[in-house]
């Protein structure tokens, strides 16, 4: 299955381990001319350990973006109106429904917009399609997507007012303003480390706000149905989803504390 934010795990990795191996060598360099081309070189080593996964990936992602169509199928769509109708979604906002050619996922994107695979579509039956469209309305009706990316930007810019207090306030002179440079990649990778935990959490909270409409069976033969078609170990993590064993045992047992759950689905829900 092509997983479109896959790379965020090697950016996370590849930072971190240039970070570990090049900060002892950049303190035992007095130099402040090489402390700076040893900064230029993380940056440069994280470029190119990036760039190879990570533009293929958005380039594949934006094509087949371009090739989703309009859903014309009346059942699935029937389906989607009823769903929307049980969950209280304002019957009068138009929702767009794409299908994206020779893909096994599905994904609410923005506030108005659900993407399903065509091969989801040939092979889901009924109980399937109502389990995968809950599960990505209940994005829509938490208002996910900007919950998850809010807390992550205030996180990212707080440890960048920290790095910036440092630089600023601690180091007047700015006689070894340049030491700070090192902490930037560290910055990145914490922040990107945070927007998997939450990612995770989103998901769990979309699959049990789904579960109030659709009954926790179909949502199991759903959840199975998904990892069969996908070719997916049911208990193998992904990055930014649990695994489907996860998932299933969340909607018995929720694996997410009660202000998560709150925050993502009641908080300024529809």
């Amino acid at each position: 299955m092509y997983r479109p934010y896959l790379f965020q795990f090697w950016i996370n990795l590849g930072l971190l381990i240039t970070v570990i191996l090049i900060t002892p060598i950049y303190y035992l360099v007095d130099n402040a001319i090489m402390r700076l081309l040893i900064i230029g070189c993380t940056y440069i080593l994280c470029a190119v350990a990036i760039l190879p996964a990570a533009i293929p990936t958005l380039i594949q992602e934006l094509k087949a973006l371009g090739k989703c169509k309009k859903l014309d199928d009346p059942k699935v769509i029937e389906i989607i109106d009823r769903l929307r109708e049980q969950m209280g979604i304002d019957i009068k906002h138009k929702l767009k429904v794409k299908v994206r050619p020779r893909w096994a996922n599905a994904q609410a994107r923005d506030l108005d917009t659900v993407i399903i695979g065509q091969i989801i579509l040939e092979n889901a039956d009924d109980d399937q399609l109502r389990e995968i469209m809950a599960h990505e309305l209940a994005h829509i009706k938490g208002k996910h997507m900007p919950k998850l990316l809010l807390p992550w930007i205030m996180v990212s810019l707080i440890c960048i007012g920290i790095y910036m207090f440092f630089l600023a306030f601690l180091n007047k002179d700015h006689t070894q303003s340049i030491d700070h440079g090192i902490v930037l990649p560290a910055i990145v990778a914490i922040s990107i480390a945070l927007l998997s935990l939450g990612s995770r959490g989103m998901e769990y909270a979309a699959d049990l706000l789904a579960a109030e409409y659709v009954d926790k069976v179909t949502m199991k033969k759903g959840l199975l149905f998904f990892a069969g078609i996908a070719n997916n170990d049911i208990n193998q993590d992904k990055y930014l989803h649990g695994s489907i064993e996860k998932r299933i045992s969340n909607l018995e047992n929720p694996r997410i504390d009660k202000f998560t759950r709150w925050y993502f689905n009641k908080c300024f829900s529809k």
